[in-house]
C-alpha cells in the first residue's frame, strides 16, 4: 500500500512579505543594530578613558637614582611593593636613574610608604652573570630584607636616592 503525499503549491507554503515592507524593515533593523553597537562602543571607550584607565589607585610620579658604594648602578630594576594593589617597577638606566611605573612605564607608584627591592637583570642563557648580579648583595633583592623603603607623597614629584652598600 502506497500512501500518496499531497503536494501543496509553493505559493501557499509560506506567507510572502510585501517586497517594499521587507526591505524597509531590514534597513531599519541594520541601522538600529549599528547605532546601538556604536553607542555601546562609545560609552565603553568613554568609561575607560574618562577614568584615565586607572584601577582606582592613587599614584604619584617617582623617579630617582641608585648608587652602590657611591657609584651609579648601571643596570637592573627597582621594585616598590605596596601591601595592596599593583607593584611599581622601574628599569635602572646606565647613569643609575630610574622612573617608576605601575600601569604604564612612568605613571608612578601608589601613595604611601612601601618596601623597596633591587633586582639585577636576568641572566641570559649561555652568558656569564652581569656585573650587577655579582656585586649586588642578596639582601637588597627582597623588600622584606633590603632595609629600603619609600614614602610616596601625593601631588608632588617624588625624588629618591637609593644608596646601597656592599659592606
Amino acid at each position: 500500500m502506497m500512501s500518496r503525499v499531497k503536494q501543496v503549491p509553493s505559493s501557499s507554503r509560506l506567507p510572502r512579505p510585501l517586497p517594499a515592507l521587507g526591505r524597509v524593515v531590514a534597513v531599519n533593523l541594520s541601522t538600529y543594530t549599528i547605532r546601538r553597537f556604536l553607542i555601546v562602543l562609545i560609552f565603553g571607550i568613554l568609561g575607560t578613558v574618562g577614568c584615565g584607565g586607572s584601577s582606582g589607585e592613587d599614584l604619584a610620579p617617582v623617579r630617582g637614582v641608585v648608587t652602590l658604594d657611591g657609584k651609579s648602578l648601571t643596570e637592573g630594576f627597582v621594585f616598590v611593593t605596596p601591601p595592596e594593589g599593583k607593584l611599581a617597577m622601574g628599569a635602572i638606566q646606565s647613569d643609575g636613574t630610574f622612573v617608576l611605573g605601575t600601569n604604564t612605564n612612568s605613571d608612578g607608584a601608589r601613595v604611601g610608604t612601601h618596601p623597596v627591592s633591587i633586582q639585577p637583570p636576568p641572566a641570559s642563557e649561555g652568558m656569564p652573570p652581569s656585573t650587577t648580579s655579582k656585586l649586588l648583595p642578596k639582601h637588597y633583592r627582597s623588600g622584606s630584607t633590603s632595609g629600603l623603603s619609600v614614602e610616596v607623597k601625593p601631588g608632588t614629584d617624588n625624588e629618591l636616592k637609593l644608596e646601597l652598600s656592599t659592606k
